[in-house]
C-alpha cells in the first residue's frame, strides 16, 4: 500500500514536471513568434513590393486589379450607382469600372470573389508600367520615370528660386504615406508627401569608437560590403594625436573643441538631402541605432543640429459618383506645407490619369482653339505643351509663347483602342471553294459561329467644374522615356511673378526677384469625369448595335451637362434665314488745322444714318432682314474710347437723336443692335472722369499698372498695347455709372465683347484678386448685365460667360496648328450649336476667305463683317492693334462678298440652326475631308483640299468639289453643291 503511494506521488511529480516542460516552451514558442513578428513588421515590405511594382507585366486592366503573388488584389471600396471604385491601398491607384449591371450591389461582388463585367473604366494609372518603354524599344522605362507613372499627384515647388519636384509615389507610397478611405459617395486618399521627420537617423558628430562600431554593424549586417565602404565616405576622422602639426591641432581644436576630450568622427558638412537619405537608410536598415541614441551621441559631442525643415506637402484627393459621372475634388485651402520656407508652384492631379498606351490606335482631345486631336501615331519624340485656360493672364510681366487660339472650354480627354482586348462568338457565313455565300437544302445560308477578337475602346471627357480659372492643360508624350501620352491639368493656388530689379538696385546685371501674390485660392479644384458607352452621340446601346466612342460623344456628354446644369438652352427665336453679323466702324480722332493751326475732332467712319441707309439697302433689294447690328466706337470718342463711366454720343455719327432714331428703326425692322461698351480694356483715361488708372487698373506683382500684350509675328513676342487692364473690382461700379445713361435709351441689346474674352487678376497689395476671385466678380457683372438687357453679345466665348450671352462673335473655329495637331475639330461648336448664335473670325478680316467660308459652313456658325462707309483712310495713322487690325473694311467693295457669302451660307445652314450637331467625322487620312450631321438628319461633307475628293459613306459615293462642300438630306440626296467658284 504504501508503495502504490509513493508511485502514485513520483507520477503526479512527473506529469507536473511535464506539465512546467510544455509551459516553458509554449511560452518560448510564444516570446519567439513574438520576436518573429516583430522581426517581420521591422522588414521594409517595399524591399520586395518596389521591385515587383517596376517590373510585373499586366495584360489587361482587370489583370492589374487581380494582382499576383507579390502584388495585392485591389481592393473594392464601394459600389455606387453602378459604378464600382477599385483601389491600392499602397499606392493610391484607384479604377472605377462603369457596370454592366448597375444593379450589382458590393456584398454581392465581395461573394463572388470575381471582377464585375463592367463596360466601360477609367484608372487613375496605367495597367502595365511595369512592362512600360518606349516606341520599339524592349529596354525597360527607368525606375525613376515609373514612379512617376504610378503617381497621382506631382508637387513642384521652389526654395530660394530654386525649382524642385515630388511626386506621390517616391515620396508618399514607398514611406507608407497614403490613406484611403471611405467616405459618403465615394473614397478620399490622403497623401503626406515628402519626410515628416525633421531629424535625419544620421549622426553628425560622434564619439570614434561609436562611430566604429556603427561602420561594423552595416559591414556585418549589409550583404554588400560597399555599403560600409560608402558609409564610411561621409565621414572625417578628427583625432588631436594623430594631427601632423601644431597649426593643424589648433585648427582642429578650434572648429571641434571636443576633441580635447576624445576623438569624434564628423560628417561632411554639405551633404545634399539625397546623400543624408542614402546614409540614413544604411543606418536603419543595418544597425539598431535610434533617434534615442542619436540625441545622446550629439549631447554628447555638444552638436547643435542645424537641419533645416525638409518639404512636406499634406492633401488629399476625393473620388465620388454625382449623378452620372465621378467627380475628383482637391481642396486647395486644406494644402499644407511650410510656407515661410517653400513656395508652392504647381499642383499636377493625375498626370497619367487615363493615360494612352501609344501602342494602340487613339488620340488626344485638347481645348485649344475650337478643338483640336493629337493622333497617337502622329507622336515620334517626347514633347509637352501647356495651354493656359482662358488666355494669358495680362497682369504678368512675363507673358511667352507663340500666337495661338485661346482655349475657351475647360475640357479635355483621351480615346484609345486595346486591340485583341477578348473575344466573341460571331456568326458568320458559310463560303465555297469559289469565296460564294454556301445555302441549304432549304435554300437558307448557311452560317457558323467563330471566334472572333473584339477591342476595347476606352474613351473619357474631364470637365474642370470648380477651380479652371487657375489652371493650365498639359499634354505630354514620354517618347523614349515610355509610350504613354496623357492629358492633365495642373494648377497654381498662389500666384507669383518675376521681375527685373533694376535703376541700380542690383550691382552688375540686372537680377530676377519672385514674389508670390498675397492672396491665395482656398476654394475646390473639381473635374467632373464622364466615362463614356459611346452612346453619347446618339448611337445604339452596346450589344445592341454600333455605338464607337468619339469625340462625337465627348461632345454630346459636355453639351448635356451643360443643358442641365442650365448653362445652355435650346435656341427659341431662330427665323427662317440665319443671322448677318454686321460690325459698324463709328468715330475715330483724327488732326484737322483751321488757318493752319491743328486740332483734335472725331470723324464719321460710319453714322448712325449710314447704318440705317445699310440695313434698308440689306433688306429692301437683296431681302436680307435678320441683320445683327454691331456698333462700334459710337460714343466717349469713337474707337479709341476714354473709359465708360459717362456715355457721351458722338455728335459726328448723328448724336442722340440720330442714335434714337437707329434704335427706334432696328426696332420696328426687328433688327437686334448691340452698342458695344468696353468694361474690361481702358483704352484712354481722361482727367476728372471718374477714373484714376493708380487705383482702378489691375497692379502688376511690382504694384504697376498692368498693360495688355499682344502677340507681334514681327517681334514674334508679346509686347505692350498701350491698354490698361481694368481691375475685375472696378468693373462693376464702372457698369453702374454708364447703365445710367444707357438704359435709358432702353435699347434691348449691348456689346460687351472683352468680358467673355479677356481674363486677368489684380496683384493689388490693398485688394488682391486671384484670376478666380476675377471670374466671380466678371460673373456677377455679366448677370447684372444680362438683366438689363434682352440680347447680350460677347466675343471668345469663355465657359462662365456664356449663361448670359445670347450671341457670340469671335468663337474659335480653329485650332492652333501645332506641329502634333492631328487635326482640327469644330468641338465648341458642336456644344454651342441650337443653343447659342455666334460667328468665327470676321470673313473680310481672315487671312483666306474661301477656308474661313467653309469653316463656317463646317462649324454651323453665321456669317460676320466688320465695315466702314467713309474715311477709312484714317485708320492707318493708329498703332493700337484694336484699330490697326481693320486693314480691309470699306463696306463698297465688301458689299458684293457680304451678299454672296451670305447667300451661300444661309442656303446651306437655314434649316439646321436649331438642331445640334451630333457627329463630326474625319474621312481622309490627312484630316481635309470631314463629315458633319445634324440631329435632324442633315449632312455635311466638307473637302479642303485644292482637289476633288470622292467619299465612299455606307457605300454611297459624293464627289466633293475642291475646297467645297456637298450638302446631304437625311434621305441621303444631294441637296447643295458649294465650292470656292
Amino acid at each position: 500500500m504504501k508503495t502504490k503511494f509513493l508511485r502514485l506521488i513520483a507520477l503526479t511529480l512527473c506529469v507536473l514536471m511535464l506539465m512546467s516542460s510544455l509551459l516553458s516552451l509554449t511560452a518560448l514558442a510564444e516570446e519567439s513568434a513574438a520576436s518573429d513578428s516583430e522581426e517581420s513588421e521591422d522588414v521594409d515590405i517595399w524591399e520586395t513590393l518596389k521591385p515587383a511594382y517596376m517590373a510585373t507585366a499586366y495584360t489587361s486592366i482587370t489583370d492589374r486589379m487581380k494582382g499576383d503573388d507579390v502584388i495585392a488584389p485591389m481592393e473594392c471600396f464601394c459600389v455606387i450607382d453602378g459604378y464600382a471604385f477599385y483601389g491600392d491601398r499602397l499606392t493610391g491607384e484607384m479604377v472605377f469600372l462603369k457596370l454592366t449591371d448597375p444593379t450589382l450591389t458590393k456584398e454581392a461582388i465581395d461573394e463572388s470573389g470575381e471582377i464585375p463585367e463592367y463596360t466601360a473604366y477609367y484608372s487613375t494609372n496605367p495597367y502595365n508600367i511595369g512592362s512600360a518603354s518606349a516606341l520599339g524599344s524592349t529596354q525597360s522605362t527607368a525606375a525613376t520615370e515609373k514612379e512617376k507613372l504610378y503617381s497621382q499627384i506631382i508637387i513642384k515647388y521652389s526654395e530660394n528660386d530654386k525649382d524642385s519636384e515630388m511626386n506621390s509615389f517616391a515620396s508618399a507610397a514607398v514611406n507608407d504615406q497614403i490613406t484611403v478611405k471611405n467616405i459618403r459617395n465615394g473614397v478620399r486618399v490622403e497623401y503626406t508627401i515628402g519626410r515628416e521627420e525633421v531629424k535625419y537617423l544620421v549622426p553628425r558628430l560622434i564619439r570614434a569608437e561609436k562611430f566604429l562600431a556603427l561602420k561594423e554593424q552595416i559591414a556585418t549586417n549589409s550583404t554588400s560590403k560597399r555599403d560600409a565602404e560608402v558609409f564610411n565616405a561621409f565621414y572625417q576622422e578628427k583625432d588631436l594625436d594623430k594631427a601632423s602639426t601644431t597649426k593643424s591641432r589648433e585648427e582642429m581644436k578650434a572648429a571641434y573643441p571636443i576633441t580635447e576630450q576624445f576623438p569624434v568622427y564628423v560628417c561632411e558638412p554639405i551633404i545634399s538631402t539625397q546623400e543624408l537619405l542614402r546614409l540614413e537608410r544604411l543606418v536603419k536598415s543595418y544597425t539598431d541605432y535610434d533617434y534615442e541614441t542619436l540625441d545622446a551621441d550629439h549631447a554628447e559631442t555638444d552638436y547643435v543640429a542645424a537641419d533645416k525643415v525638409p518639404p512636406l506637402f499634406k492633401m488629399a484627393l476625393e473620388y465620388k459618383v454625382d449623378g452620372d459621372e465621378i467627380t475628383i475634388r482637391c481642396k486647395a485651402g486644406n494644402i499644407r506645407f511650410d510656407s515661410s520656407v517653400y513656395k508652392l508652384s504647381d499642383v499636377i492631379i493625375l498626370p497619367y490619369g487615363g493615360a494612352g498606351d501609344c501602342n494602340n490606335s487613339g488620340y488626344i482631345f485638347s481645348p485649344d482653339g475650337s478643338g483640336s486631336l493629337l493622333d497617337f501615331s502622329d507622336f515620334s519624340s517626347s514633347f509637352t505643351y501647356s495651354t493656359s485656360l482662358y488666355g494669358q493672364d495680362y497682369v504678368y510681366h512675363t507673358i511667352t509663347g507663340a500666337h495661338m487660339e485661346v482655349a475657351r472650354l475647360p475640357v479635355y480627354g483621351v480615346y484609345q483602342k486595346v486591340e485583341n482586348n477578348s473575344t466573341a462568338l460571331e456568326e458568320v457565313p458559310v463560303l465555297d471553294e469559289n469565296g460564294e455565300q454556301t445555302y441549304d437544302e432549304e435554300g437558307n445560308p448557311v452560317t457558323e459561329l467563330v471566334e472572333v477578337s473584339v477591342p476595347l475602346e476606352i474613351a473619357y471627357l474631364a470637365v474642370i467644374e470648380s477651380g479652371a480659372s487657375l489652371a493650365s492643360v498639359n499634354i505630354m508624350y514620354g517618347g523614349a522615356l515610355h509610350m504613354y501620352a496623357s492629358v492633365y491639368t495642373s494648377f497654381n493656388p498662389r500666384p507669383k511673378d518675376s521681375y527685373i530689379l533694376d535703376g541700380g538696385i542690383s550691382a552688375g546685371t540686372n537680377a530676377m526677384w519672385t514674389v508670390e501674390s498675397k492672396r491665395k485660392y482656398t476654394g475646390d479644384y473639381t473635374i467632373r469625369l464622364f466615362i463614356l458607352d459611346g452612346t453619347e452621340d446618339g448611337d445604339v446601346a452596346p450589344g445592341i448595335g454600333d455605338a464607337d466612342k468619339s469625340y462625337s460623344d465627348m461632345a454630346a456628354a459636355y453639351r448635356e451637362y451643360l443643358t442641365g446644369t442650365g448653362v445652355l438652352t435650346p435656341v427659341e427665336d431662330t427665323k427662317d434665314d440665319i443671322p448677318l453679323y454686321i460690325e459698324t466702324l463709328g468715330a475715330i480722332l483724327t488732326n484737322r488745322e483751321i488757318l493752319g493751326i491743328p486740332y483734335e475732332t472725331a470723324v464719321a467712319m460710319t453714322s448712325f444714318q449710314d447704318d440705317i441707309d445699310m440695313l434698308t439697302l440689306l433688306k429692301g433689294e437683296y431681302d436680307i432682314d435678320n441683320v445683327k447690328l454691331i456698333l462700334s466706337g459710337w460714343c466717349n470718342d469713337g474707337l479709341i474710347p476714354y473709359v465708360p463711366n459717362d456715355i457721351d454720343i458722338e455728335k459726328a455719327l448723328g448724336g442722340e437723336e440720330g442714335f434714337k432714331a437707329l434704335i427706334e428703326y432696328c426696332k420696328a425692322n426687328n433688327i437686334d443692335l448691340f452698342p458695344e461698351l468696353e468694361f474690361a480694356i481702358a483704352y484712354r483715361d481722361l482727367s476728372f472722369d471718374g477714373f484714376d488708372q493708380d487705383e482702378d487698373l489691375s497692379q502688376t506683382i511690382d504694384d504697376r499698372s498692368a498693360i495688355m500684350k499682344e502677340y507681334d509675328p514681327v517681334w514674334q513676342g508679346f509686347i505692350s498695347s498701350r491698354m490698361g487692364v481694368i481691375s475685375p473690382s472696378y468693373m462693376k461700379k464702372l457698369y453702374a455709372n454708364a447703365s445710367e445713361e444707357y438704359n435709358q435709351y432702353n435699347v434691348g441689346g449691348i456689346a460687351v465683347p472683352s468680358l467673355g474674352q479677356y481674363l486677368s487678376s489684380d496683384f493689388n497689395t490693398d485688394n488682391p484678386l486671384t484670376r478666380e476671385d476675377s471670374r466671380i466678380l466678371v460673373t456677377q457683372l455679366l448677370e447684372a448685365i444680362d438683366g438689363h438687357n434682352d440680347k447680350v453679345l460677347i466675343a471668345g466665348g469663355n465657359d462662365y460667360a456664356l449663361p448670359y450671352a445670347t450671341d457670340l462673335i469671335d468663337v474659335p473655329l480653329d485650332d492652333s496648328r501645332y506641329k502634333y495637331s492631328y487635326a482640327s475639330i469644330p468641338f465648341m461648336s458642336m456644344v454651342l450649336h441650337g443653343s447659342k448664335q455666334y460667328t468665327g473670325t470676321a470673313l473680310n478680316l481672315a487671312g483666306d476667305l474661301d477656308y474661313q467660308v467653309l469653316k463656317t459652313i463646317e462649324s454651323g456658325a453665321s456669317p460676320y463683317f466688320v465695315v466702314a462707309v467713309n474715311n477709312t483712310s484714317e485708320l492707318k495713322q493708329y498703332t493700337y492693334s484694336s484699330v490697326s487690325q481693320y486693314y480691309s473694311v470699306r463696306y463698297s467693295i465688301w458689299l458684293a462678298d457680304i451678299i454672296v457669302t451670305y447667300r451661300q451660307i444661309n442656303e446651306a445652314l437655314c434649316d439646321v440652326q436649331d438642331s445640334y450637331i451630333l457627329k463630326h467625322d474625319i474621312l481622309s487620312s490627312d484630316g481635309n475631308v470631314v463629315k458633319v450631321t445634324y440631329a435632324n438628319g442633315i449632312s455635311f461633307y466638307i473637302n479642303y483640299n485644292i482637289t476633288d475628293y470622292v467619299v465612299n459613306d455606307g457605300g454611297v459615293e459624293y464627289e466633293l468639289p475642291a475646297e467645297g462642300f456637298v450638302k446631304v438630306s437625311a434621305d441621303g440626296t444631294i441637296v447643295m453643291k458649294g465650292d470656292s467658284d
